[in-house]
């Protein structure tokens, strides 16, 4: 979420990150990830600010939506075996630089 320089600023203004940005990293929270329509939030318009900002005209959160409009995903359980090797590997080979924002939870579409 974005905000000035005093951390009290935070807004209606939302960073959609298309790449790692380990600037931002301590600084800024996460609070979401696209796991669905990724397609949509690359063709925004990019600039800090764009020239031509792209506006939301209609957002929703899938926890809001109807459950027969609900994203069907599978998610990896963070607690389960293959996340925590991943865990420990990440760690391992990050040592004191780890971040939580390098290791991410796993989705994929529902059959």
């Amino acid at each position: 979420m974005g905000r000035q320089a005093d951390p009290g600023t935070g807004n209606s203004e939302i960073f959609f990150m298309r790449a790692p940005s380990r600037r931002l990293d301590r600084d800024y929270t996460v609070w979401g990830r696209v796991v669905q329509g990724r397609d949509v939030v690359r063709a925004i318009k990019v600039g800090e600010p764009p020239a031509d900002p792209d506006r939301m005209l209609s957002v929703r959160v899938a926890a809001d939506l109807p459950a027969a409009e609900r994203p069907r995903l599978e998610v990896e359980d963070p607690r389960g075996a293959a996340f925590q090797r991943r865990l420990a590997e990440t760690r391992r080979a990050r040592g004191a630089d780890f971040s939580i924002c390098d290791l991410e939870v796993r989705t994929r579409p529902a059959p």
